[in-house]
């Protein structure tokens, strides 16, 4: 009896020890419960070992560990607590017995002879599942035996329990790992996209999830920002989304799915822990996405203004560079080049149409276009930019400033900006000249000056190759409206300017006017006075010389007397034609042969100096006034020349039409080669008196010019000294000619 009692006290043993090292050996738990298992059922001479876990969310004993294998089990896959025999022991927590037949599936017969043991697996607070054995029928379990199952049962509970616990533990660690790396997620950046990327992975990760989305949208529905982790494998796997709690303007969503088990990498179902764990870190980042949405509507902000303080300063430095001129052309081409300037609005292309209003047609008048260098700013010297822009060839094109032309005559028509997104477009950019120009998406801006139309500005991305954008659009517009109050202050200048000249010619005209009329009063007065004494001395000297004999002294002296009195009666008459200031007898006549007229009275002096004479005269051109006084221009000039070439030259005469100011003149050229007017008597040359000549009165050209002015016509100098002068004279062309 003692040997047989001391070989069960072995026997317990050994088995406990080997129950002892597995469960202190380094496999995974799984196979330290398969292996207890089966090392018990060996010993104790039963059949096979199965081990229920308890499913605490269902109470529901799951079969998960089999000694041998799960499919040699022929009952139920899972027992509710309290239902059946497995169910009993692990509710009433105590070992029962029974026929395996009782448990078996209906699809099982099962065996009557074999019977099933079950005892739960607890500990004094937890049951972990419930241990079952089958048996044969015919084997009977001591109660040492039975002792030893229950012993048995509490390490198996200890496995389990230190399994959890080691998984509960590195739960914990993970968790506590992710919210450190959302800590430091959270003080590494403000930037919105990057901080939402980190945190969508780091949520992941937290509840072991395959797939993960943060999104943050605003009032409109709009997404400001989001993030995907992984990809989906499935919508019908589990999920779990949860909401943060942003500011009243936006909403935001932390979704995960597709979670990983920890056993053995399978999909499973999120739990609560899962759902407090994702509602914990959404409360925790919250405020910081908060912040971070905050910094990216203050980052945008403060770009937003500096782009607008940049285009304002660019557009103030444009306005004051146009402040800097009122020429009408330059103003263009500061307009234009600071389209095309980086440091401008940046435009590849540029083109100017300008309204012709007696037409109706709208012609290209200037373009510009960006080149691989950027142009200098465009408040620099702009001589010196010249050389970095490009303004191609201007083609003679124009069309006409109906709406079917296009989006140029549209704009203008409409006094509204029109932004071609498709030059393809027939309505805007209909077949023309201007179709080859604009190949490219453009924008057209009207060009007015308050309720006047002036033209329109054409621009595009060329280089680029995109549309002009709305932001552009609105930038070239006020550049435009300021372009155009510009343009009109130059038109308004340069009538006032126009004005200015013409009442200063006429101021000069009417004092240079009364003061030929006093000269010529005074000169007409003391010309009567002199003129008569004068005729008496010449007739009687004239009448002594033929009397006196020709060899005579007497004679010679007479002669001196006759020759000087022919001069003072000559000076006499030129005093009396430059007092004259008779309009009477004005008719049309021809210039050509008055011109012709004077020619033939100096015919002998022109031989004489071996002087050529060059004609190039317009047919038949008509002059309003006195032919015998414009005979008389001609006739002074003729001699002047003729006086300058001594030695001989060329005469050249030239009659053409011209316009100038709008009106039609008959323009003649007279041109000699006789070296010139000394620059310091340029200016004194049409003065009455004023001479270099010996013999000379010095009223010939004062006579001209009077002559000319009386006529309405003007007369200029173009001198070339050591070669030449031309004398050019204008008369006006009237309509009734």
């Amino acid at each position: 009896m003692t040997t047989t009692a001391t070989k069960k006290r072995i026997n317990r043993a050994r088995i406990l020890d080997k129950v002892i090292r597995i469960v202190n050996s380094r496999i995974r738990h799984e196979k330290k419960l398969q292996h207890i298992l089966k090392t018990v059922a060996g010993e104790l001479g039963l059949e096979e070992g199965f081990l229920f876990l308890l499913d605490k969310g269902q109470d529901l004993l799951v079969l998960q560990v089999a000694g041998d294998r799960i499919e040699n089990w022929t009952g139920e896959q899972a027992y509710k607590l309290g239902e059946g025999m497995i169910g009993r022991a692990g509710s009433e927590r105590k070992f029962l017995s029974g026929s395996l037949k009782a448990e078996a599936q209906p699809t099982h017969v099962g065996d009557p002879a074999k019977r099933i043991i079950a005892m739960p697996v607890s500990d004094d607070s937890f049951l972990y599942g419930a241990m079952v054995f089958v048996n044969s029928g015919t084997k009977r379990l001591t109660g040492a035996q039975i002792d030893l199952l229950k012993a048995v049962s509490l390490e198996l509970g200890g496995i389990i329990q230190d399994f959890r616990m080691t998984v509960e533990a590195k739960r914990r660690v993970m968790e506590l790992n992710a919210l450190f790396e959302v800590s430091k997620a959270m003080s590494s950046t403000m930037n919105l996209e990057a901080l939402v990327g980190n945190l969508v992975s780091i949520c992941a990760r937290l509840v072991s999830a395959r797939w993960a989305e943060l999104s943050i949208t605003d009032q409109a529905n709009e997404i400001v920002a989001g993030a995907t982790f992984g990809k989906k494998i499935a919508d019908t796997h589990p999920s779990v989304c949860v909401s943060l709690g942003l500011g009243n303007d936006f909403c935001g969503d932390l979704c995960a799915a597709d979670k990983i088990s920890w056993q053995d990498g399978t999909n499973v179902p999120f739990d609560e822990e899962d759902r407090r764990l994702l509602h914990s870190v959404g409360s925790f980042v919250s405020s910081a996405l908060d912040k971070s949405i905050m910094f990216k509507e203050v980052e945008s902000l403060a770009r937003n203004n500096a782009i607008m303080v940049q285009t304002l300063s660019s557009l103030y430095n444009i306005s004051s560079n146009m402040m800097t001129t009122v020429d009408f052309e330059e103003l263009i081409d500061i307009i234009l080049k600071s389209m095309i300037h980086s440091e401008g609005l940046g435009f590849d292309r540029c083109a100017l149409l300008l309204l012709d209003e007696r037409s109706r047609t709208l012609r290209l008048h200037k373009c510009f276009s960006r080149v691989e260098r950027s142009p200098e700013p465009v408040t620099e010297n702009r001589a010196e930019s010249q050389s970095c822009e490009h303004e191609p060839p201007v083609q003679d094109i124009q069309i006409d400033f109906v709406h079917e032309s296009g989006a140029p005559a549209q704009c203008l028509s409409e006094r509204r900006p029109i932004n071609v997104i498709d030059p393809g477009d027939a309505f805007f950019n209909p077949q023309g000249p201007l179709q080859s120009f604009l190949e490219f998406p453009f924008a057209a801006v009207p060009l007015l000056a308050k309720d006047k139309d002036i033209g329109v500005i054409l621009v595009d991305h060329a280089l680029k190759r995109r549309p002009v954008s709305e932001d552009e659009l609105k930038n070239l517009c006020m550049l435009v409206y300021q372009a155009g109050l510009a343009l009109e202050n130059s038109r308004l200048y340069g009538f006032i300017d126009h004005v200015n000249r013409e009442l200063k010619e006429a101021k000069e005209k009417l004092i240079e006017s009364e003061k030929m009329a006093a000269l010529g009063e005074i000169a007409a007065g003391i010309a009567h006075e002199i003129r008569n004494p004068l005729v008496t001395i010449g007739g009687f000297a004239r009448r002594a010389s033929g009397i006196v004999s020709p060899e005579s002294d007497l004679k010679r002296y007479i002669d001196f007397i006759v020759a000087g009195v022919a001069r003072l009666e000559n000076t006499l008459k030129d005093v009396l034609n430059f007092s004259q200031d008779a309009v009477g007898g004005f008719k049309y006549f021809d210039l050509n042969v008055v011109i012709n007229e004077a020619l033939d009275h100096l015919r002998l002096d022109l031989q004489e100096n071996d002087i050529q004479v060059e004609k190039d005269l317009v047919p038949s051109p008509k002059v309003f006034g006195d032919s015998r006084q414009i005979r008389h221009v001609y006739f002074n000039l003729f001699l002047n020349a003729i006086q300058a070439m001594e030695s001989g030259g060329l005469l050249k005469i030239k009659t053409f039409y011209s316009t100038e100011s709008g009106r039609t003149y008959i323009t003649s050229v007279v041109e000699d080669l006789g070296g010139g007017i000394p620059v310091g008597i340029l200016h004194n040359i049409f003065n009455p008196f004023f001479t270099t000549k010996a013999r000379g009165s010095g009223l010939g050209l004062a006579i001209v010019h009077k002559i000319v002015t009386r006529h309405q016509g003007d007369i200029s100098v173009d001198n070339v000294p050591g070669k030449g002068v031309s004398f050019i004279i204008k008369f006006p062309v009237y309509a009734s000619a």
